[in-house]
């Protein structure tokens, strides 16, 4: 549930005359690290997730690594080039990364600096969470020598908490005198958690949390988590259209369970219960009881059209800093290049398709649109277009009257109980805000 910001290297507002900041802001530029900021149709601006670090000259991102919490650069995903996983490469992630960093299990151990071009290989080795040192073909072009430098070198950033209950705020501070929102920590699930609204009421939901379909029983009753690493909670199915919290139990992972065990499979809607294996370099988990999620209020706080999403609950609160309000036209946004090439606020809305879905039983007359589960606290009002992603067109959605079929002509099956939806009336970018982002006021 997080979007990648494109983030510009310029400073000051852009022309822009005073800003009204929200409430709940509470952030500082220090002597080092500096807020950037996020400019919702020239009026409202809100902190953003990332940071810029002056001393390296680079954007971060506050992260888990074994040293603490630690404000580190976008880089590259390490490969290796030798069959036992001993020399570090790997490639840019965006034009002039200096650093990358092994970030596939877990906190980030080490940091490393881009070297010496090695070229093309035709192969390269990826070390997998059991230890074993994979390889596979390589076509992605130029990779380049790393030199470990560890994580001393990056900003180091500190949690302050509160004390207001289950749930605490919690603010990002460093010694240079810099301060930043986080996120809401609930103390019970020890575990940090955002704000979500269902049919039933708003809960803070934690993460990180997987989807758990595997159990280690015939009968499918006794639910595992079976993941490539460790998550904190996973969430288990108990039927219906999970628009409410009673539609799922959310367990806490607990023990590791033997790798050599059997288990079963049940896909959600089906009547399967299959047997299966662990895979290759995958984990197993027990789960404990239930947790309850804490109780919140989620909601637009402010005024004018932008208005900041906060989650509040027993006296703590934070803000939402991917989405914001659209009061004019009713939607959570975020940040997006639209279809006219300007950075706009688009809604996070459901991509319509035409791949496999049918309005005739003899499946040949294609029809493009999504089948998505609509709630009563987030109904599907809204398509964007999957032939455009990454500039996408964004279309009022209307639900389709008829029966939608799926298949080939030879094997054309009707598709049940399934809200589908399909493209209407076009919005055009200019009914989206303008979004800008300096980096420091």
């Amino acid at each position: 549930m997080r979007l990648l910001l494109l983030f510009l290297a310029a400073c000051g507002r852009y022309g822009f005359g005073d800003l009204a900041d929200a409430p709940g802001s509470d952030a500082q530029t220090g002597t080092r690290l500096e807020q950037q900021w996020v400019v919702y149709d020239g009026t409202l601006r809100q902190p953003a997730s990332t940071l810029y670090d002056t001393l390296l000259a680079t954007a971060c991102t506050a992260t888990a690594t074994v040293d603490g919490t630690r404000c580190l650069p976008y880089g590259g995903y390490v490969y290796y080039a030798d069959a036992a996983c001993t020399q570090p490469i790997a490639q840019p992630s965006t034009p002039g990364a200096r650093f990358a960093f092994p970030d596939s299990y877990g906190p980030i151990a080490t940091g490393y600096a881009f070297g010496a071009s090695v070229g093309a290989p035709a192969m390269v080795y990826v070390s997998e969470f059991s230890g074993a040192c994979q390889g596979q073909m390589w076509t992605g072009g130029e990779l380049f020598s790393l030199t470990d430098i560890g994580l001393a070198m990056f900003a180091k950033l500190t949690l302050m908490t509160g004390n207001e209950g289950r749930l605490v705020s919690q603010t990002f501070v460093a010694d240079d005198g810099f301060r930043t929102p986080g996120p809401l920590h609930d103390t019970l699930g020890n575990a940090d958690c955002t704000g979500v609204v269902y049919d039933d009421g708003g809960g803070c939901f934690p993460y990180p949390t997987d989807f758990s379909v595997t159990y280690d029983d015939n009968t499918c009753t006794h639910s595992v988590e079976n993941a490539i690493t460790r998550v904190s909670f996973a969430m288990v199915e108990k039927g219906g259209t999970l628009c409410k919290m009673t539609d799922f139990d959310l367990r806490p992972v607990t023990v590791e369970l033997p790798r050599t065990m059997s288990i079963w499979v049940d896909i959600p809607g089906s009547a399967t219960c299959a047997q299966s294996t662990v895979p290759t370099g995958w984990r197993l988990f027990d789960l404990g009881s239930p947790l309850a999620l804490a109780p919140v209020t989620r909601a637009p706080t402010g005024s004018g059209r932008m208005q900041r999403i906060t989650s509040t609950g027993n006296g703590a609160s934070a803000i939402d800093t991917f989405d914001v309000w659209d009061s004019q036209l009713s939607i959570e946004c975020q940040p997006q290049v639209a279809a006219d090439g300007v950075s706009r606020c688009l809604p996070s809305a459901p991509y319509a398709q035409s791949a496999g879905y049918f309005s005739d039983a003899g499946c040949t007359q294609p029809i493009v649109g999504s089948g998505v589960r609509s709630c009563a606290s987030s109904p599907v009002t809204l398509l964007r277009d999957i032939n455009a992603s990454s500039n996408p067109r964004v279309f009022k959605a209307v639900l389709h009257a008829g029966q939608i079929y799926g298949g080939t002509p030879t094997n054309c099956q009707p598709y049940q109980n399934q809200m589908f939806y399909t493209e209407g009336t076009e919005l055009t970018p200019d009914m989206f805000a303008v979004v800008t982002q300096p980096t420091d006021p």
